[in-house]
């Protein structure tokens, strides 16, 4: 017998995300960092944070859609973003965040800063663990 599947999102902080998800059963899925580039590893959206994001977010849905998972199943949310683009538009990011995470339960969130992100005009980059009952 399969022991059950259980997710629980504790101690919800204000800014919209939970200090502690606990698991127990279940698939977890990890989803490297994603940068608003194309199938060319082109940059979308130049010089644009919301476009950045918002791509970002999109190409997260398809990968979580890879293995059957959605923004509900997200537990973890990493981002890696430019400091000065983020200090300037982090309510831009929480608002199209909270369109695509599950608002109820948010998953635990880190954001780490830094001057420059790997690929040249690139504003923010965004890995998540999903976990996948049984």
């Amino acid at each position: 017998m399969t022991a059950p599947t259980t997710a629980r999102f504790l101690h919800r902080h204000p800014h919209g995300f939970s200090n502690v998800v606990e698991i127990t059963g279940g698939r977890l899925i990890f989803i490297t960092g994603q940068m608003s580039v194309d199938a060319d590893n082109q940059l979308i959206g130049a010089n644009d944070f919301a476009v950045q994001v918002e791509r970002v977010f999109e190409q997260l849905v398809a990968e979580l859609a890879a293995v059957g998972a959605t923004f509900e199943h997200v537990i973890k949310l990493e981002t890696l973003a430019v400091a000065d683009e983020f200090s300037e538009h982090m309510y831009t990011f929480g608002e199209i965040r909270n369109r695509y995470i599950n608002v109820d339960n948010p998953p635990a969130s880190a954001i780490t800063l830094a001057p420059k992100l790997v690929h040249p005009g690139a504003l923010i980059d965004i890995g998540v663990i999903a976990h996948l009952p049984n």
